[in-house]
């Protein structure tokens, strides 16, 4: 178990890594996080149901649907 900045603790599985960036995206704070596993794990994805998508999501489809169907092995999430 690891501990915050605040002194809460954070909770990462095994074979996990975890890290955090300010990239401007939020004012002073953290706004991207990245997730990495040690190797490709199995990944589900929910999405929007708007006849409409944004490309991030289509590529989310896509990757998630190739030729690796269904495993990952990093995600990145922002905040923004």
């Amino acid at each position: 178990m690891e501990f915050g900045p605040k002194g809460g603790a954070k909770m990462i599985p095994k074979g996990f890594q975890v890290a955090g960036f300010q990239c401007g995206l939020k004012n002073k704070r953290k706004d991207v996080g990245l997730i990495v596993a040690n190797g490709p794990v199995p990944t589900a994805v929910v999405v929007t149901q708007n006849k409409f998508r944004a490309a991030p999501i289509e590529v989310t489809l896509e990757q998630l649907g190739g030729k690796n169907s269904g495993l990952a092995q990093a995600v990145v999430v922002n905040s923004g």
